[in-house]
């Protein structure tokens, strides 16, 4: 298995197993994670605290990207969590992580969701943006 996956509160939380995301294993992860984007809440935590190699970026860079395809048109987001430095200097430095809120750990990031979420509904933020 390359993923565990759970919902909690409503928020599908995904974890990431494998300590690095390249050919070998990118198609079966993309297909999970999609899996669960499709047919889950729309809100979808990835947790990436096992990815240990910077190279793995581009790999979960275009995971992320594809799950927002795919929860966004529903009013989903996706959140990221324990990104180790290297990966998370290479988020910054593509600022991919002004797409993609990254949070240190799980719980961080579900209560970022349950602030943002009153009843369903997306709460808007400090810019009167959703």
């Amino acid at each position: 298995m390359i993923i565990e996956h759970r919902c909690e509160h409503g928020i599908d939380i995904v974890t990431i197993l494998a300590n690095r995301v390249c050919l070998d294993n990118g198609d079966e992860l993309a297909n999970a994670v999609m899996s669960i984007a499709e047919q889950g809440t729309g809100r979808l935590v990835i947790d990436a605290s096992a990815v240990l190699f910077e190279d793995s970026y581009i790999g979960v860079t275009g995971l992320c990207i594809k799950a927002l395809k795919m929860v966004h048109p529903r009013g989903g987001y996706v959140y990221l969590t324990g990104l180790q430095p290297g990966v998370q200097s290479l988020f910054k430095l593509s600022r991919m992580d002004q797409v993609f809120p990254v949070y240190d750990s799980v719980d961080a990031a579900v209560d970022a969701i349950r602030a943002r979420f009153d009843d369903g509904e997306l709460k808007a933020d400090a810019n009167g943006e959703g």
